[in-house]
């Protein structure tokens, strides 16, 4: 891919409204947008430190509902993408996890999380 793919893939992520995170097989983080830097505010750093393992601690999943771990499983095995929520800061966060598999056979998780604004 060239720079200038890359730089438009960023650029539409970034204008997206919805959080993206997109992790590699070992749960690295490789990739997230402006929404999903300012949802997460302190705590993307964690993120791009520490990857997957660090998201049980980033996000409570609601109770009686499957945790992060098993949301990714669903979404692996799924042809669509998984619907699930977060609590974060109070709120609850509707979000879908879908798997991407890479044209070199790797299979990658993406999060995309809702970002209210209350502003409107």
């Amino acid at each position: 891919m060239s720079n200038t793919q890359i730089l438009e893939t960023d650029l539409i992520l970034d204008g997206l409204g919805h959080a993206v995170l997109i992790f590699d097989s070992n749960g690295k983080l490789i990739q997230e947008n402006l929404a999903a830097r300012t949802l997460l505010a302190l705590d993307i750093k964690k993120v791009q430190d520490e990857g997957w393992s660090i998201m049980p601690m980033v996000f409570d999943i609601d109770k009686g509902a499957d945790d992060l771990d098993t949301i990714r499983k669903n979404a692996m095995m799924a042809e669509r993408p998984v619907r699930f929520h977060v609590l974060r800061s109070g709120e609850f966060i509707p979000g879908w996890a879908t798997a991407l598999t890479a044209k070199t056979g790797e299979v990658m998780t993406m999060l995309t999380l809702e970002v209210v604004d209350w502003k409107i």
